[in-house]
């Protein structure tokens, strides 16, 4: 009787273990099944991709065959075409080879325009600490430039600026909110000195620790530490008022409006 029980159990036990294995292998079945689907169907899309972004890619070409010369004369035109390119990654207007410099024969646009940004910006770093306003530079590549080149935009020299980035920290484009400034010294501005640069962009390039302070609601150390580091790094001159010594005032000659 009690060898018939086991017997039993045992089996009992087994057929368990028998569906236990089972399921487990029904799991990985399906998840192996899933798994290979969600590669087939991203695949799929990838395939889908390639080719929408092929045939947007080959429409460009034919919009940039159209509009040839409204895109090399007209810099919002030419701004607006850019940014469509950017959708698929194409630098066309930097492209010294292939069909985009056949096209334009502007490979070397944004690299000229770079070295001139580079000229002006180093020659004025010793009068605006190497911190000017975006529009301020254009004026001056422009009266550089002989009146038979290309007709420059905002968005030109935004890109030029971006090409110098290969030679490292130093030139960048800072957004205030307010308005676009180019960096040309190599040091590194936090979200504090670009609110303290939109304010004093909007004041005739001076300000004082209580403005800021109370323009962003900043305790005074916080407002100090943001003005004397850009008091070190050149980009600030500090003002004090002989008769009252107390009051110290901090000038940004890059944002002057003399």
């Amino acid at each position: 009787m009690l060898t018939s029980s086991l017997r039993s159990c045992e089996c009992d036990i087994m057929r368990r273990a028998g569906r236990g294995i089972r399921g487990i292998q029904n799991r990985d079945a399906a998840k192996a099944a899933a798994t290979a689907k969600g590669a087939e169907i991203k695949e799929m899309e990838m395939t889908k991709m390639t080719e929408q972004l092929g045939d947007f890619k080959s429409k460009l070409q034919d919009f940039a065959i159209k509009h040839k010369r409204a895109i090399q004369k007209d810099p919002e035109f030419r701004g607006d075409f850019q940014r469509m390119c950017d959708v698929i990654g194409v630098d066309a207007l930097a492209s010294q080879k292939g069909f985009w410099a056949e096209l334009f024969g502007m490979g070397d646009f944004y690299y000229k325009l770079g070295v001139q940004v580079a000229d002006v910006c180093l020659a004025t770093r010793g009068t605006n600490g190497g911190i000017m306003p975006l529009k301020d530079l254009m004026s001056k590549l422009v009266e550089r430039r002989p009146e038979k080149l290309k007709k420059l935009g905002m968005d030109d020299v935004e890109r030029a600026v971006a090409k110098l980035r290969v030679l490292g920290k130093g030139f960048e484009i800072i957004n205030t909110g307010k308005e676009k400034l180019v960096q040309s010294v190599p040091t590194e501005l936090n979200q504090d000195h670009t609110k303290v640069l939109g304010y004093v962009a909007a004041n005739n390039g001076h300000t004082t620790v209580d403005e800021i302070a109370k323009e962003n609601h900043w305790d005074a150390e916080r407002s100090q530490k943001a003005l004397e580091q850009m008091v070190y790094e050149g980009m600030a001159w500090i003002d004090i008022n002989p008769a009252d010594r107390s009051h110290v005032g901090y000038w940004f000659p890059g944002m002057m409006q003399l």
